[in-house]
């Protein structure tokens, strides 16, 4: 399998569960794409699970609601909530984590390479609806 394949106009909020808030992005976002806050500018940057400069195993982990440029306004979505991402993304069921293979993807937990830090995203309760745990567990896959 590969990352998902998210079509950035498909995400929205599914219910009024979990924790969502405006944040100001640091660069290009698209809805859909994992991205976690910088200690230093407070601002919202793509995860890299291959990079241990960037925290997206700190627990700072959070996917993007909306998409946005630089500087630009967006929304992120981060514990308990369920958004979707559009039909037929996802396989229901199946747990779902921070890619190895793409800047700010979501990929299936078998896909996870090695040296990456393992960073569960949530899991599938439909083709489109994922709930996020946002669990970073400190993990690196050997």
């Amino acid at each position: 399998m590969a990352d998902l394949v998210i079509v950035d106009t498909d995400v929205e909020r599914a219910g009024n569960t979990g924790t969502y808030r405006a944040v100001q992005f640091g660069e290009a976002i698209a809805a859909g794409q994992a991205v976690y806050q910088s200690s230093v500018d407070q601002k919202f940057y793509l995860t890299d699970s291959n990079d241990s400069a960037k925290p997206s195993n700190t627990g700072q982990a959070a996917i993007a609601v909306s998409t946005g440029g630089v500087d630009q306004q967006g929304v992120v979505a981060r514990g308990n909530a369920v958004i979707d991402l559009g039909p037929s993304v996802m396989t229901a069921g199946e747990i779902y984590v921070l890619s190895s293979a793409n800047v700010g993807g979501i990929a299936p937990s078998g896909d996870l390479g090695a040296g990456a830090e393992l960073t569960i995203v949530g899991y599938a309760q439909s083709d489109a609806l994922l709930n996020l745990t946002l669990n970073a567990t400190g993990i690196t896959k050997a």
